[in-house]
């Protein structure tokens, strides 16, 4: 793969939102993934310059031959995990950088070699059809190298130095506009009534089917009922919710957040049960109403694995059971009672209408999925090589910039640290206005998180990458900022 992509709007991938494939070539923002991206030059340019020989004859595919190894007693054997593939062409020898001869027009032998080993090995080739005269190669684990006319033209398991002599700069923080007119509005709990799109029926209706056919483009959903508590109470409540993997719910009570769940599974799809407690739950009647959050596809499944390539089941997708304890029978809410299902978001459709909260009166814990505006001035850059980005470590929700839609965020960190799994969100240039006009950024925040944190943490960022003396760039992982 030569480019990770955006993963931008509602195709994003489950889990993590504006980017993907971070393994690849290219970043998310179209910088240079360094080394990545030298060496699969490096790579481009070996297989480019013997292209018209590997497309002029047959497919060596299924035609390996077998590799001689030196073993540790120096004796010659053919290996079990190696294999070569052997291309014959005339080839210009103009176009060839690896060749010692320098002479045009010549048959050129094109070898892959691939050592299936978890060890390195010692691999021996015939020069020619010359059954006396041999090349030998050293092939890292798991690996594959390009020879051409017995001369080493490109080796998968060496990654050249000078692919990782880079460093990443961020501009001087005079360089970057700052972040201007904040606005805060919240968004409604629940389906609000039964106009604006609201559907009533005797069960929760599934969130695609409800947003496709209510032409609504979005992630969320949100759902409403009412239940009766007619003993002395609950002190334990948890809430057992038929769904599907990579999805959420958040849950509210008389319009109070209780709690959430979630599964973010990237590898697999198919019916998941999401648990929520929810605590005490007084006697007499109470409204239940949950938003969901479709976290996107898990990887691969449905558009290139054997299931069904159709529109995937998210949000309530069968039974929703209400626990009053332990040894106590659980509550069928999927009854016949009256559900209502609101598709989307009603700040998605009412971004016009905002209903402004200050940011001195903070919400509490129990508040409302938050919107927020905020405004800033494109800075002057070069979109060649510098790319500009907003830090957002606060929350879990979306984000729009003027108006398109830039996929899920979320203050997610890896493992048991805290280091943050994405929190460089890159802003295309193609989205960013140059007519003078202040560009908007549009957050919505699941979580309802807190408003002063969100303006204190987020910020613009322009970042690029520049030669450096020092090797430092040896791979995603133990570099993560050769993409960010």
């Amino acid at each position: 793969m030569f480019w990770g992509g955006y993963n931008r709007g509602r195709q994003a991938a489950g889990g993590i939102g504006n980017w993907y494939a971070v393994d690849a070539a290219l970043c998310s923002s179209g910088q240079r993934h360094e080394p990545k991206y030298s060496h699969y030059q490096a790579l481009h340019r070996a297989i480019t310059s013997v292209a018209s020989t590997l497309l002029s004859g047959e497919t060596a595919l299924g035609k390996e031959k077998p590799v001689e190894v030196l073993t540790k007693d120096e004796e010659w054997v053919f290996g079990s995990k190696q294999r070569r593939f052997d291309y014959t062409g005339v080839v210009d020898r103009k176009t060839i950088e690896f060749s010692a001869t320098g002479s045009t027009g010549v048959p050129t032998e094109i070898s892959f070699i691939e050592n299936d080993e978890n060890e390195a090995v010692v691999v021996r080739i015939p020069v020619g059809n010359d059954v006396v005269k041999y090349r030998e190669f050293t092939l890292s684990p798991r690996s594959a190298i390009l020879v051409i006319d017995g001369v080493l033209a490109f080796d998968a398991g060496y990654i050249d130095p000078k692919g990782m002599s880079f460093k990443r700069e961020f501009a001087q923080t005079g360089a970057v506009p700052e972040l201007v007119g904040w606005s805060f509005w919240p968004e409604p709990i629940g389906t609000q009534g039964s106009g604006s799109g609201t559907r009533i029926d005797d069960a929760p209706i599934e969130q695609t089917t409800l947003n496709v056919g209510s032409s609504v483009w979005s992630d969320y959903a949100w759902y409403e009922t009412y239940l009766s508590i007619e003993t002395t109470g609950l002190n334990d409540a948890k809430l057992y919710v038929e769904s599907q993997r990579s999805n959420g719910l958040l849950v509210f009570v008389d319009d109070l957040f209780v709690g959430s769940g979630e599964d973010h599974s990237h590898y697999w799809e198919g019916n998941f049960t999401i648990n929520v407690n929810i605590g005490k739950l007084s006697k007499g009647k109470h409204k239940l109403s949950i938003l969901s959050e479709s976290m996107g596809y898990s990887n691969l499944v449905g558009r290139f694995g054997n299931s069904g390539t159709g529109p995937k089941h998210k949000g309530i997708t069968g039974q929703v059971l209400l626990s009053q304890g332990k040894n106590m029978k659980n509550i069928s809410l999927v009854d016949g009672r009256e559900w209502s299902s609101f598709p989307g978001l009603h700040g998605e459709k009412k971004l016009d209408e905002k209903h402004f909260i200050s940011a001195a009166n903070e919400p509490t814990r129990n508040a409302s999925p938050t919107w927020a505006s905020v405004l800033f001035k494109t800075p002057g850059f070069n979109p060649a090589n510098q790319s500009l980005f907003v830090q957002l470590t606060v929350g879990r929700g979306h984000f729009w910039l003027n108006g398109k839609d830039l996929g899920r965020y979320w203050n997610i960190t890896q493992g048991e640290t805290s280091k943050y799994s994405q929190e460089y969100y890159f802003l295309p240039i193609d989205y960013l206005r140059t007519d003078g006009v202040l560009n908007e950024i549009v957050i919505f925040d699941a979580t309802g998180g807190s408003i002063v944190e969100l303006q204190n943490t987020t910020k613009l960022v322009l970042s690029w990458i520049t030669p450096s003396d020092s090797p430092n760039f040896e791979d995603e992982v133990s570099y993560p900022l050769a993409c960010i």
